[in-house]
């Protein structure tokens, strides 16, 4: 981390509990977000740099997973939902009901998702067992891409590709991902770069005072005499900081377009997952019933989106003010 520092880092399999202090894991310079499992296996973390801003989103999280979900919300830009899940090899396959629970509740937030883990499901096997092949046919129905296609976990007399990082299908942010090779562990680390708007200095120092900065921050020095605490400690510390810092050199704020469709409703996404199961579901059982129903429920799709565009635009256009926004209108039909 300090040679090849990145903004996030997912962990699996951390083996931490609660003798463990946050302070006691600390990378300079980040948060540490934990949910622990025991000392024997388990566990995962997420590291995030101090001056992303971000939420813990507990509201996303489900029982029995290993899993856990931050949104990263920079200002007047999409917020993007990352989260990470451990699957461990011996998991049941209903294990998955759940992972498709999760995707369910952020595919209704219309926001950009990625999704890390060791899921043990091996996605360069020639015979995909019954775990990858359920993997695979939610990856398709919730439109999703994997990113990683070289192997994650090498031993002396097997390799696997077993650690994914999953995007949205039609994502077209993502740079470069990757595998980097670690000697302290016989699993690879795999990364993801991201395209994002960041001005090149990213604080104003218009009205900068130096002297009144240092005073100002010298009246809090002093913190809670009451607390024991390390983590309390520091994390009151930061936040004084932090909001000192904003009054005297606010962070600069960017826009960051992206494509956004407000015509595709929660309705319209709805049927298309239906209809991708349908048709995964035609296939695979070469059935007459379910190729109706997928035809059936496509054909109601397509209506639907047709419809539902038409109608938004046309409000749109009888709303219009000038020629400009016409034309903006016509270019995104």
């Amino acid at each position: 981390m300090r040679d090849e520092p990145f903004d996030i880092l997912t962990l699996n399999e951390t083996r931490l509990d609660s003798t463990f202090l946050d302070c006691e894991v600390q990378i300079p310079g980040y948060d540490i977000v934990r949910s622990d499992r025991n000392r024997h296996g388990g566990g995962v973390a997420i590291y995030i740099r101090t001056i992303i801003p971000y939420i813990v989103r507990e509201d996303l999280l489900q029982d029995t997973l290993e899993l856990l979900c931050i949104e990263v919300r920079k200002p007047k830009s999409k917020p993007v939902l990352i989260s990470t899940w451990y699957r461990p090899p011996s998991a049941k396959i209903e294990l998955f009901q759940k992972f498709e629970n999760f995707l369910k509740q952020i595919d209704n937030e219309d926001k950009d998702i990625i999704i890390t883990g060791d899921l043990n499901c091996n996605f360069i096997e020639h015979t995909q067992n019954q775990a990858t092949s359920k993997l695979i046919d939610i990856i398709d129905i919730f439109q999703l891409q994997q990113h990683i296609q070289t192997p994650t976990r090498t031993t002396y007399n097997s390799s696997s590709l077993i650690d994914l990082i999953l995007t949205h299908i039609n994502d077209d942010k993502t740079l470069e991902a990757g595998v980097v090779d670690l000697g302290i562990s016989d699993h690879s680390l795999v990364y993801i770069c991201r395209k994002i708007s960041i001005p090149k200095e990213p604080r104003q120092f218009k009205n900068y005072n130096s002297h009144q900065f240092k005073e100002e921050l010298s009246y809090y020095t002093n913190l809670d005499p009451t607390s024991n605490d390390p983590n309390v400690l520091w994390n009151e510390s930061k936040n004084n900081f932090l909001t000192i810092a904003e009054k005297h050199a606010p962070v600069r704020q960017r826009r960051v377009k992206s494509e956004h469709k407000p015509w595709l409703t929660k309705e319209i996404k709805r049927l298309m997952h239906h209809r991708d199961y349908l048709k995964r579901q035609s296939v695979r059982l070469t059935s007459s019933n379910y190729n109706e129903a997928y035809k059936r429920c496509k054909n109601k799709l397509n209506k639907l989106i047709k419809n539902t565009k038409e109608e938004y635009f046309k409000t749109k256009l009888s709303n219009a003010n000038n020629s400009k926004e016409v034309g903006r209108l016509l270019m995104s039909f």
